[in-house]
């Protein structure tokens, strides 16, 4: 009498391989050997199982990633809500002490090449100009 039981780290791979499956066909509401569904190009629509629908985005819903200027205009808002959020006194400048607070190092560890007049204090368009002398493309 052979026994058919599978043992070890490849029957434990075949339970989860299996229990993969259950659970992608129960999410997708199909049965295991049912026909995939198709997209307009017939090819099958994978999703994540662990996904619930109502959280899944469709591609015709998503927007499109910004590119070139948008890309651009995108990085400079976040530096400059960084920067003003770094900005307690509510004036446009910062100080070495509140960049460092903030938590923008490169500001902080660059304080004196980037405030150029030596006020002890910079705007964002300073540090706007400090990264582009770097060779920022913004």
């Amino acid at each position: 009498m052979t026994s058919t039981r599978i043992r070890g780290r490849t029957g434990a791979w075949f339970l989860r391989a299996a229990l993969v499956a259950c659970a992608a066909c129960a999410a997708t509401g199909r049965a295991a050997d049912a026909a995939p569904e198709a997209s307009a190009n017939d090819a099958p629509v994978l999703r994540d199982p662990w996904v619930p629908p109502s959280a899944r985005k469709s591609a015709a819903t998503a927007a499109p990633s910004p590119a070139g200027a948008a890309l651009k205009g995108r990085a400079i808002d976040k530096l400059r809500a960084s920067f003003m959020r770094a900005d307690v006194d509510r004036v446009g400048t910062i100080t070495r002490e509140q960049a460092r607070a903030a938590g923008l190092g490169l500001v902080a560890a660059r304080f004196d090449a980037i405030d150029t007049a030596g006020r002890g204090r910079v705007a964002f368009d300073d540090f706007l100009r400090y990264l582009r002398a770097q060779g920022a493309d913004l």
